[in-house]
């Protein structure tokens, strides 16, 4: 247990729950950080994370500061004081709880408070995307061993005072929440647009089945499936004929055990969805007994779509676990989906150039619709942050002690500047959006306006050494300064960011050889580039980051990555694109990382060094 000892090391808790969010950390592991800084920051003994589960909304403890049960514990719904929060949607504090008829004593388990020794307990709902998801709790008392308490357990005061900040701590549990579904939705866009080239990659010319198999291995990646079939009916035979299966356990046992043949007229749910053409979702294995591989492996979950070809329902594409409860109302949509792309492939071969088209315009529409979900789930975590520090620091000045005040500013100041530069992306995001987006060129020393934003850079960080290294005294370009500014104060800002352990930041500028000597040959006022290169030591960035770092919301994913909206970077490359030059980025991960600029000179622009 964290105590009062260790809570000097702990002031900025609110900040790094926060970053630990943004930067989409495991979430077991992001949850079990905010059960043990509850205990810290409230000063209590145990706190416990309850998310409501399943039809009748039965609350499962999925987090806890003593660590979880070895045996899963399950609140039936309305049952003891977290049953009544979540069923009134209201915060809830009680001295006393065993005598509280609303009190209902969990299973003993490691450390836990036995349920004799709780003197006082608190607990507020949980809300993510407005929707009330489950309850946070804590419970303070004596040791059942303890002779005499050590301490006073919270009184009618402490408890009072206590709610508000243990709603803050309540909405960062929701923010955890929201951070990991977009991060898995975005994960799943990225595996849907994957998918999506597999099925237009089906050639004219050669047998489809392997292909089939890739797409239902995928199909089960995606969806967090045991099996994924495509079956095709077979008017010959009148049988449901696997064209492809995945490469899994349970596919590998239906083609072992012959059942990749199945009678339609015998096949229950399918039957069904082959001859109305409805989607079905099916969540209990008894609605599942007609199917012979239920029988042999035990399948309790399946979604089926129909497969039509020429608007002909010619098969099925089917998934299924052994997991109840597996699939969602989005993952039939999902589902649907992929399997009219499919159909289309199947027979046309190809997606045709139309058909792209469209499935473009419905990704920009899906980012679109995601937008306005990302950007208020980064403000709420910057704001959370605000609130939940001014909060500490007021109930700790109110106890005459003034010195988180000052520790405090600090994280309130920049979390409030996170929030202003989000909404400022929003704007830029959507005038580009719009084409509104508008630059207001004027000429611009390039050597004098790198020299002030390395300067300005220096100030970020004690740690590293901001240099600029150019032999050039001026060069003259057609630009926007701010709009450069935002871009150079972007990648400074990121090199510091990610060298957390600092060196050397290198700000270069340069004419490329090739491109002198082109001029020089031609003996004409030809465009030239000029080059600029932000180098770090930092930690690189990962491959499979590289290609995707400048795509909007995107951030990489790791230990050290640290936080952001994923619209800086974006919105460089626009703003650089509109002056008619190029942003790009080189990396070996461990050993830093350079983003290019290019920007073009103009025919009356110049460039000078130093004489000899």
């Amino acid at each position: 247990m964290i105590r009062s000892a260790e809570r000097a090391s702990h002031d900025d808790a609110f900040a790094h729950i926060s970053a630990v969010i943004a930067r989409g950390e495991p979430l077991a592991a992001t949850l079990d950080l905010i059960m043990h800084r509850t205990c810290d920051l409230l000063e209590v003994q145990e706190a416990a994370l309850f998310l409501a589960e399943g039809p009748q909304l039965d609350l499962r403890l999925i987090a806890a500061s003593g660590g979880l049960p070895e045996t899963p514990v399950l609140r039936a719904p309305g049952v003891g004081v977290e049953g009544w929060v979540m069923r009134r949607a209201r915060p809830i504090a009680v001295v006393n709880p065993a005598a509280d008829p609303r009190f209902a004593p969990l299973p003993p388990w490691g450390d836990t408070l036995p349920p004799e020794a709780i003197q006082a307990l608190a607990a507020v709902p949980i809300r993510s995307r407005a929707q009330l998801v489950g309850v946070l709790a804590v419970v303070d008392g004596v040791e059942a061993s303890a002779d005499t308490p050590s301490r006073h357990p919270l009184g009618n005061a402490s408890l009072a005072e206590l709610l508000p900040f243990l709603a803050v701590l309540a909405d960062l549990v929701g923010l955890a929440l929201e951070n990991s579904d977009i991060l898995y939705r975005q994960e799943r866009r990225t595996q849907l647009i994957r998918l999506l080239h597999t099925i237009a990659s089906i050639p004219v010319s050669e047998a489809t089945e392997t292909l089939a198999d890739t797409i239902t291995d995928q199909l089960c990646t995606i969806m967090q499936a045991e099996i994924a079939s495509i079956l095709l009916h077979s008017s010959a035979t009148d049988e449901l004929i696997a064209f492809g299966s995945s490469d899994t356990l349970l596919g590998r046992l239906q083609r072992e055990r012959g059942l990749d043949h199945i009678p339609l007229a015998t096949s229950g749910p399918l039957l069904q969805v082959f001859q109305h053409g409805d989607p079905l979702r099916i969540e209990r294995a008894d609605d599942l007994a007609a199917l012979p591989l239920v029988q042999a492996v035990g399948i309790q979950s399946m979604l089926i779509v129909p497969l039509r070809i020429e608007q002909t329902c010619q098969g099925l594409v089917v998934l299924a676990a052994t997991r109840p409860g597996t699939f969602s109302d989005d993952d039939v949509s999902f589902l649907t989906f992929i399997s009219v792309r499919l159909g289309y492939a199947l027979h046309h071969d190809t997606l045709t150039d139309e058909l792209a088209a469209a499935e473009q315009a419905r990704i920009r529409q899906d980012e679109r619709e995601s937008f306005i979900s990302v950007v208020a789930h980064d403000l709420k975590n910057a704001l959370t942050a605000i609130a939940g520090s001014s909060h500490l620091a007021l109930r700790r000045a109110a106890r005459g002690d003034d010195s988180y005040s000052q520790k405090a500013l600090p994280v309130v100041v920049a979390k409030a500047a996170q929030a202003l530069q989000l909404v400022n992306d929003m704007v830029d995001v959507n005038n580009v959006d719009a084409g509104r987006f508008r630059l207001f060129m004027a000429p611009v020393d390039l050597v004098t306006l790198l020299r002030e934003e390395v300067e300005g850079a220096q100030g970020l960080s004690a740690r590293h050494t901001v240099v600029l290294a150019t032999t050039l005294e001026a060069v003259e370009v057609a630009a926007d300064p701010q709009r450069l500014r935002q871009v150079l104060a972007n990648l400074l800002a990121n090199a510091v960011r990610y060298a957390p352990d600092g060196g050397s930041i290198t700000v270069g500028l340069s004419i490329p050889t090739a491109q002198e000597m082109v001029v020089a040959e031609a003996k004409a006022a030809l465009s030239q580039e000029v080059q600029i290169t932000v180098a770090d030591q930092g930690m690189g960035i990962a491959s499979e980051d590289l290609p995707h770092i400048f795509e909007r919301f995107y951030r990489g994913r790791g230990e050290y990555v640290a936080s952001g909206s994923g619209l800086g970077l974006y919105i460089a490359a626009e703003i650089i694109a509109q002056h008619g030059g190029r942003l790009w980025a080189e990396s070996t991960p461990g050993a830093g990382a350079r983003f290019h600029i290019t920007l073009p000179m103009s025919r009356h622009s110049a460039a000078h060094t130093p004489s000899a």
